[in-house]
């Protein structure tokens, strides 16, 4: 068998794209996608923070394996990925800090980074403009 045979068998062409077309409902999805990401890694570092990385990473990790074993375009298969990825990459953006020292806080707020949230256990904040 030959090499270019062989890589065929191990790694066949898929059928179709496995990416969305781009339509207004793409950016829509997007957009409610990016969104709730992002809402849902700000409730996940809530509580612990460690739990939530490994959730996130958790999630990150199943949607990735569900894509990659997909062969053609499953809308559910590639949002799951999308979504994954924005609940994953709000908490790992550089933009954002997580902190539970007053202290801190203060001084990054007089420094110019602004407060978006405000706990007991928890400060987010976001960078400076």
């Amino acid at each position: 068998m030959s090499s270019e045979a062989r890589r065929a068998q191990l790694f066949p062409e898929p059928l179709a794209a496995k990416v969305p077309e781009i339509t207004v409902l793409f950016w829509v999805v997007k957009l409610l996608t990016t969104c709730g990401g992002e809402a849902a890694s700000d409730y996940l570092a809530l509580g612990s923070r460690q739990v939530g990385a490994v959730v996130e990473a958790g999630l990150l990790a199943v949607a990735l394996v569900w894509q990659f074993r997909t062969r053609r375009y499953v809308a559910a298969a590639y949002w799951s990925v999308a979504y994954a990825i924005a609940i994953f990459g709000n908490r790992a953006d550089a933009n954002h800090r997580y902190m539970t020292d007053r202290a801190v806080r203060d001084q990054m707020v007089a420094n110019g980074w602004l407060a978006e949230g405000d706990g007991p256990d928890l400060v987010v904040m976001c960078a400076p403009q």
